[in-house]
């Protein structure tokens, strides 16, 4: 930004030419222009001393007072927000150079974009390059865009399907505005044209490689089913490349259903030719290329005239060497297909698994060369896989195909030796298995493998790491001066690897002398063994930087025990991030408690110093059983350890623990913490969102898994609502069948009935449809005391029954204390155990309500006296409400009752009062909502008592969330309130 300190200005105007001290005066007053020349010239320098950020300064100015090129070069800094804000004002404005700059900006995350924005340049007339002009002379950027497009159409580039015709007419648009470029490009499209028609003359003729050729041309247009036909002529007349292309795509599936037997098929049409065969077939694929290439009409093709081996006399080193490259090709298929058909019997994949006859084929590929068959073979041999076991065996084919070859073409992956293999050979020298042990040619093959391997990388710093300083001084100097010759060898190509190793060692002999002189044989083998010790920490590192979670642990063993070692908990705290976010679906880690003694010992030791990330890794390695016994409970000791220093990865494995044991609560609680960490660790961003990423979707699990479990609920608690409130009028219809009441009395409950079922399936199935039920149902002969007439009723008849005695238990004593038929102070369970009051109590109660209900007086009324005698006093209030008014048995019925009757049983069976406290229970109604109070006496002794499902507020809690009402969770007091309210307008029409 400018600065406004004198010397610092004065300074500045020494820098400066006379033509820039102008600009920068002319910038100061506010010129837009100056201010963006002024930019330039700190850009690049001109006239003034260089400072981009200055410049972005001055250019930022201009472009605030609507300057095009500030803006322009504002947009080609670095893409951050401010550059694309810039560049995407540009582009909708116009301009045809921040349109391709900003198509460029989405190629390669968003192809749409880019194509939109390479057709707004490209249709745009050529005019004067506003924002370059500088650039006038070269390739405007409109021509720029059409060749691009053109080119993306003519190969099928970038997600965009081929299409020739497209593509003539972007490279034409180009050329007729001047571009060379586009004009020689439509006439190498329009031969390319041309001959594709030749090559459909002589497909239709029959010619296999033309056949096979335009099944590559109609795959890359998108039409598969047409290059499937195409692919299909040519593979049953022979053609390899065309058989070799079908199993591969039955293989993968690629623009064909998946098919292992078909694709079995085809890898053996190929595999079980004879070798003259192929040369045939590839003499032949030559000429039937420049046949089709040549329109010729004969397809007479004399072999003997033709010899693979050697160049002819008339034929031009191009095509001799084009000639080569088809024969390679054939080859490297064909033996691949002999090594595919041998991992197809290996694996069982499309036919039946056959280790022996995995052997042939990889036997077969083998001995031609291919140097994964050559892999694969020896360790059959190792496995004992279809042959007997032949550690010797298994030796010479990791050799074979551990070697580097020329079978191929040049820069084909097929001529490389196999890293496996020279990891396998590497393992073979340094346990002497199958071949003399070897330590030197064990770090040959290792150095070898590890340029591409990390466990080979390991295993050379393990090897090393070996050198002890308890070791005879003259086999140490020998065991070392053998591996770093054979180290030496393996990174230099033979032809030049003795005159390096020979100079290298010489270096080595001169070192050991000085060493000698000055410090002793002693010295030079404290130095050995340094050195050693400081080539296997560059091991373990190099393995490190590969991701090898393994190599991380030596690294830090290797590095000590420090707590502030910082490069030591760095590489710990990788390895714990990678062990347990990288690799939850394979262990890298594969340690042993033989063969990693001294990692484990470290790591233990750390742990128990307190150094958080060594006790998450030892977590880990119990949690998986990798190194150490599986112990979960180890592993949550030392998770717990962790989490308690804030530790991440720690918090985020013991979600995990939490987890598979389905403690959602605790696991939530854990993702949680990992989701918000503070950070106070050693973890970089980048593991740190990747964790806080798995904790995040790891929560989104917990609530998808906890959304599932109340849906659940849900559903059972509407099917337990359900089997309970339809109790109650089955238990009046058995009641009035048992006391031959009246019959209005048992069509009534079968009415209620009727209309519970309605209601129930609109809480199971749709809230929107309740509501709308009830505000249809605002007109009839129902009123709310009818409803509390029968529910009461209902409840009464419920509650009478022998099962529900127990239930009622405090109501049956209480009323024998009121009547004098047991002492006043009888406790409960003197009442059980020494009377036998209760059963007939009952009887008579059963038998006096069933009497009550054939008396002619009004039935809530003598419902009511008859309650009240035997339980409890009732003080109602505002179920006189004039306002609502519904069908009877409707939907606004039923849902009332049901929330009475759930009510009332409550309060009688929950009671509680020495002095017989009255019930309150009254109607509220107001202008937003309405619905039921009740306020009972009662006592934690007795709601202690198992009375039922528990499930009664649950339900009323349900109904009001579906109605988009209320229904607070009553409070454990001894007057127990309860409130249920739903929205007024469902049950009264708003006033005109």
């Amino acid at each position: 930004m400018a600065n406004t300190n004198k010397e610092h200005i004065n300074w500045q105007m020494e820098k400066m030419s006379a033509e820039v001290q102008e600009l920068w005066l002319a910038a100061q007053q506010g010129d837009a222009e100056a201010q963006f020349k002024l930019g330039d010239a700190l850009e690049y320098g001109k006239g003034i001393y260089r400072d981009t950020e200055e410049a972005i300064y001055w250019f930022r100015q201009a472009a605030k007072q609507g300057h095009i090129q500030a803006k322009y070069q504002l947009s080609r800094h670095p893409k951050n927000e401010e550059s694309l804000f810039w560049l995407h004002q540009l582009a909708e404005q116009g301009y045809a150079e921040a349109q391709l700059d900003l198509a460029q900006t989405y190629r390669e995350k968003d192809i749409t974009q880019f194509i939109y924005w390479l057709r707004q340049a490209a249709e745009q007339e050529d005019t004067v390059n506003e924002l370059t002009p500088e650039l006038a002379g070269f390739e405007s950027p409109q021509n720029r865009a059409r060749n691009e497009l053109g080119r993306l159409y003519q190969f099928g580039k970038e997600g965009v399907a081929k299409d020739y015709e497209q593509a003539i007419l972007w490279y034409k648009k180009a050329a007729e505005h001047g571009s060379q470029r586009a004009k020689s490009s439509v006439e190498s499209l329009q031969q390319q044209i041309q001959g594709i028609e030749k090559y459909w003359q002589a497909a239709e003729r029959g010619n296999a490689a033309a056949q096979y050729w335009l099944g590559g041309e109609e795959e890359s247009l998108g039409h598969h089913e047409k290059a499937l036909d195409l692919y299909q002529k040519s593979a049953e007349k022979g053609h390899i490349n065309a058989q070799f292309h079908l199993a591969q795509a039955y293989e993968t599936g690629q623009g064909v259903a998946q098919n292992h037997e078909q694709a079995i098929y085809w890898y053996r049409q190929i595999a079980e030719r004879e070798m003259t065969e192929l040369e045939n077939n590839e003499q032949a694929d030559y000429w039937y290329q420049q046949i089709a290439a040549k329109n010729m009409t004969e397809l007479e093709i004399d072999n003997t005239q033709f010899n693979l081996k050697q160049r002819k006399e008339d034929e031009t080193q191009e095509d001799y060497a084009e000639r080569r490259i088809i024969a390679y090709q054939l080859r490297k298929k064909y033996v691949e297909a002999q090594f595919n058909l041998g991992y197809a019997y290996d694996s069982g994949e499309g036919i039946n698994q056959d280790d022996k006859q995995a052997v042939y084929w990889y036997r077969k590929a083998a001995e031609n060369g291919y140097k994964r068959a050559q892999f694969f073979l020896g360790c059959a041999y190792y496995d004992e896989q279809g042959v007997p076991q032949d550690y010797q065996q298994a030796v010479y084919w990791f050799q074979q195909a551990a070697q580097d070859t020329d079978l191929y073409i040049k820069g084909d992956r097929a001529n490389k030796g196999e890293i496996a293999a020279q990891f396998n050979l590497a393992c073979a020298y340094q346990k002497g298995e199958g071949i003399e042990q070897d330590d030197g040619k064990a770090v040959y093959w290792y150095a070898k493998a590890g340029k591409g391997d990390a466990d080979a990388q390991l295993q050379l710093g393990k090897l090393y790491d070996q050198a002890n300083i308890t070791q005879d001084y003259e086999q140490l100097i020998a065991w070392y001066r053998e591996l770093q010759r054979n180290h030496y060898a393996s990174q230099y190509p033979k032809d030049s690897a003795q005159t390096i190793i020979k100079r290298l060692l010489d270096e080595e002999d001169k070192n050991k002398a000085h060493y000698i002189q000055y410090f002793g044989l002693k010295g030079y083998k404290k130095h050995i063994v340094s050195e050693c010790k400081s080539i296997a920490n560059n091991c373990y590192q190099a393995a490190a930087e590969q991701g090898y979670s393994k190599a991380l642990l030596y690294l830090g063993v290797q590095q000590q025990t420090e707590k502030n070692n910082n490069k030591s908990i760095r590489s710990l705290c990788q390895l714990a991030v990678n062990t347990i976010i990288e690799n939850e679906e394979y262990d890298e880690l594969e340690l042993s408690e033989e063969d990693d003694e001294q990692a484990i010992s470290a790591l233990r030791k750390q742990a128990d110093q307190g150094l958080s990330v060594a006790q998450t890794i030892l977590a880990c390695l119990y949690k998986t059983g990798n190194g150490l016994p599986q112990e979960k409970q180890k592993a949550l000791f030392w998770f717990e350890k962790a989490a308690q220093q804030h530790d991440i990865v720690a918090q985020y494995g013991l979600g995990e623990l939490y987890f598979e044991d389905v403690h959602s609560e605790k696991a939530q609680d854990y993702f949680q913490k990992a989701s918000q960490n503070p950070h106070d660790g050693e973890y970089d961003e980048l593991d740190r969102t990747k964790i806080e990423s798995r904790a995040k979707d790891k929560l989104l699990v917990l609530k998808s898994i906890e959304q599932e479990r109340k849906a659940k609920q849900d559903i059972e608690d509407i099917m337990a609502m359900f089997a309970h409130k339809f109790r109650g009028p089955l238990q009046s219809i058995q009641y009035n069948a048992e006391h031959d009441n009246q019959k209005q009395v048992t069509l009534q409950a079968l009415q209620m009935m009727s209309g519970l079922l309605n209601m129930f399936s609109l809480i199971a199935t749709d809230a929107e449809l309740f509501q709308k039920k009830l505000q249809q149902d605002m007109a009839g002969n129902g009123t709310l005391k009818d409803v509390l007439e029968k529910a009461l009723l209902l409840v009464i008849k419920q509650i009478l029954t022998l099962d529900n005695a127990k239930k009622i238990r405090q109501h049956y004593l209480s009323y024998a204390k009121r009547t004098q038929q047991v002492p006043t102070l009888t406790t409960r369970k003197q009442w059980v155990e020494d009377y036998d009051v209760e059963e007939e109590l009952q009887r008579k109660w059963e038998k006096s309500f069933s009497e009550l209900l054939t008396k002619p007086e009004p039935l809530f009324d003598k419902l009511k006296t008859w309650f009240e005698v035997r339980f409890f006093h009732i003080k109602i209030s505002g179920f006189d409400d004039q306002t609502i008014h519904f069908e009877q048995y409707g939907t606004t019925e039923s849902t009332l009752h049901i929330v009475l009757t759930e009510i009332l049983l409550n309060a009688i069976k929950y009671y509680y009062s020495e002095t017989r406290e009255p019930v309150n229970l009254f109607w509220q109604h107001d202008h937003d909502f309405c619905g039921i109070v009740s306020e009972n006496p009662s006592h934690r002794s007795e709601r202690s008592i198992d009375k039922g499902s528990k499930k009664g507020h649950k339900f009323l809690s349900l109904i009001a969330l579906n109605l988009q009402g209320k229904f607070p969770n009553p409070l454990p007091k001894n007057v127990y309130r309860i409130e249920w309210r739903i929205p007024t307008d469902l049950l009264v029409k708003e006033n005109p």
